[in-house]
């Protein structure tokens, strides 16, 4: 009997303590004591098949951040009151999609789909009294589907626009693929000729669309590049090459301007397209300095005096060196535009004038001295 009887005690005591055995929930952090939390998934690189993943990670498991395997509460751990997620949208990661969790459960979901197809990159903030402490390091993911070797596309270059002038040496390069899927990586490729006779590139080992580049690239030089798709052995149809003139804050680059050489009576217009009024005439033989184009090159915008500019047709005459691309992109102004009503009356290409009395005697011509370089007669 006194057997049973302290078997019962025993197993009395056993329920009373036994609730007690277990680890005690750690205490709430103070913001000093906060630590970077570790990033579980999804992993650097990863491409998910859900556009709602589930975003998780852990807290470090002693006061000192360490993140000991397996994963246990130290002595002196604690744990935030929550935790704020940070997610940005590629390439050019401005705007935060992310928001802060209701408790300190590692885990969050995006309240809305995210887009296909679409880098993004990820941190998380643990919380105390609504104050973050320290951010983790982003991790990038994408968006799927995967592309299909067989129906890749050529991607569309977007920045630095076509013909644009730079200001850093190491720009960085920014495409877009037109189809939901991510292909498997791209190949990038920049030359300083527009042939891509020497070329310079470097494949990336994912499918982010955008590119810093490591290279350091020569002041005053026009660069052209394009972009390659690539799945598993399979390459893509390349894009069309842009180019950019690099030209560094503080630095004046020389630029040779190309020769337009008219091979037929023109007209020189207010804007690159027929339906721009007329400005003046050039006449067969005439030389004029090409200062821009349009986005197409099939326009571009000469030098007519120091204050006039004028556009003609490229395929009209012929330009020197021949690649309008070399060229800035010109803005030019909205219609409609102001300029002449009637058909002025053709004027004399007075570049047959060779001196001065010839020149003069034509009421549309003029001749002009300039300061170390010969005299010539010209259009007004």
């Amino acid at each position: 009997m006194k057997f049973k009887l302290l078997a019962v005690v025993l197993i009395l005591s056993f329920l009373v303590v036994a609730p007690g055995c277990g680890p005690a929930t750690p205490p709430t952090c103070t913001l000093s004591q906060l630590q970077k939390a570790h990033l579980l998934y999804p992993t650097m690189w990863e491409t998910v098949w859900s556009l709602q993943p589930t975003l998780t990670w852990t807290y470090p498991a002693g006061p000192n951040g360490e993140y000991p395997s397996p994963y246990y509460y130290g002595a002196e751990a604690c744990i935030p009151d929550n935790y704020r997620v940070t997610l940005r949208t590629g390439p050019y990661f401005a705007d935060n999609l992310g928001g802060d969790t209701p408790g300190p459960a590692g885990v969050w979901v995006p309240p809305s789909p995210l887009q296909p197809a679409t880098e993004y990159i990820w941190a998380v903030q643990a919380m105390v009294d609504g104050v973050p402490g320290p951010i983790t390091s982003y991790r990038t993911f994408f968006t799927g589907p995967n592309c299909a070797a067989a129906t890749l596309v050529a991607p569309e270059l977007v920045e630095p626009a076509n013909g644009a002038v730079v200001s850093s040496d190491q720009p960085k390069l920014i495409w877009d693929y037109p189809e939901d899927c991510v292909p498997g990586r791209y190949r990038v490729e920049w030359s300083t000729t527009s042939s891509f006779t020497h070329i310079v590139g470097v494949e990336l080992a994912n499918p982010r669309k955008h590119y810093e580049m490591e290279a350091v690239l020569d002041n005053c030089q026009t660069y052209y590049w394009r972009v390659t798709p690539l799945t598993g052995t399979t390459a893509g149809p390349t894009s069309e090459a842009f180019h950019f003139r690099v030209q560094k804050t503080g630095t004046l680059c020389a630029f040779p301007w190309p020769i337009y050489k008219v091979l037929t009576n023109l007209s020189c217009r207010f804007g690159p397209g027929m339906d721009y009024n007329i400005m003046d005439y050039l006449a067969a033989g005439d030389e004029r300095q090409a200062e821009g184009r349009n986005e197409d090159g099939s326009w571009l915008l000469l030098r007519l005096d120091a204050d006039r500019r004028c556009w003609v047709a490229r395929d009209l005459g012929e330009l020197l060196p021949d690649d309008p691309f070399g060229l800035p992109l010109a803005e030019y102004p909205a219609r409609p535009l102001p300029g002449p009503t009637d058909t002025p009356t053709p004027v004399p290409n007075c570049s047959v004038y060779q001196d001065e009395k010839s020149c003069e005697l034509n009421t549309n011509c003029k001749w002009v001295i300039l300061a170390g370089a010969a005299p010539y007669c010209t259009n007004k």
